[in-house]
């Protein structure tokens, strides 16, 4: 455990980081002493911290890209959602289970009897993930794939951030990112879940993969009829990734989707359409939000 200087020590590391992130994403931190200096001294202060988050024992990546160390909650809307829908006994798709947020909540929702298909794509990611996940006492009800949800099964590059490890992404930003071979799976080839009941609940956070994502598990969907999707919608994201935003929106209608607004700035969720979710949430701002998706 981490003592309380340190964690300080971590914080401001971590603070610095989204400042520099967050006003200063042009800034190319290799031409300056000073930042050089900075950015050294921030990745030898930072470490591994354990926390508790909606009692569950946390271990964070090392630049706490989730901000857990702070807040202990993320998306509290969607967060909010998980814990009054998902029941004992259901089977729920993680899709970028990153650290294990999500995947902690989903597991202590489904019970013994339930199951949790867990996909992270990040080596590191899935270190933290396994961790956290064996942390908790959920390896019997956890199942953790290292590979990416994507429309056809087979290798795949993954351009890794540094500053933010919940922000890779499987196109080229052309920002000098470090890229690693990765599994892609089209979730429809998976065979263990067809032998389970139909999937309950699927969420899904990949930055802009979401629609190839969604094209590899049509099957699984049509299967699962009553299942809940919550899917990130962000527009400059999907771009990158090669997909127009409308597309995306014209495909979870097409699957029979009633889309719901789920922003995490307010506490209300709204029935909403592709034409109202596209005049709302643009890619020049760099806008995104959560969505709802339920069929009739």
């Amino acid at each position: 455990m981490a003592s309380p200087t340190q964690h300080l020590v971590n914080a401001a590391a971590r603070a610095l980081h989204a400042l520099h992130h967050r006003f200063f994403p042009g800034f190319d931190t290799r031409g300056s002493v000073v930042a050089r200096a900075y950015l050294g001294w921030a990745k030898r202060a930072a470490r591994l911290d354990e926390v508790d988050v909606l009692g569950h024992r946390m271990t964070l990546d090392d630049r706490d890209s989730l901000r857990l160390s702070v807040a202990r909650l993320i998306e509290p809307t969607l967060t909010r959602f998980v814990q009054a829908t998902v029941k004992p006994g259901d089977t729920v798709l993680d899709v970028g289970a990153n650290i294990g947020y999500f995947t902690l909540l989903f597991a202590r929702a489904v019970g013994a009897g339930g199951r949790v298909v867990a996909l992270e794509p990040d080596p590191q990611n899935v270190a933290l993930l396994t961790r956290n996940v064996e942390r908790n006492g959920y390896a019997d009800r956890v199942t953790i794939l290292p590979c990416a949800a994507w429309d056809a099964s087979g290798p795949l590059r993954l351009f890794r951030s540094d500053d933010n490890r919940g922000d890779h992404h499987v196109y080229d930003t052309g920002d000098g990112r470090e890229s690693v071979t990765i599994d892609a799976l089209r979730l429809d080839d998976y065979a263990p879940l067809a032998e389970r009941p139909p999937v309950a609940l699927v969420k899904m956070d990949i930055q802009g993969a979401e629609y190839r994502a969604l094209l590899g598990m049509r099957a699984l969907l049509e299967r699962s009829r009553d299942v809940v999707l919550l899917t990130e919608f962000w527009p400059a994201g999907l771009i990158n990734a090669g997909t127009p935003p409308g597309a995306y929106l014209d495909l979870l209608e097409r699957l029979g989707f009633t889309l719901s607004d789920a922003p995490d700035d307010g506490d209300t969720m709204s029935v909403t359409t592709p034409a109202a979710l596209l005049e709302r949430y643009r890619a020049d701002r760099n806008d995104a939000t959560n969505l709802i998706c339920v069929r009739a």
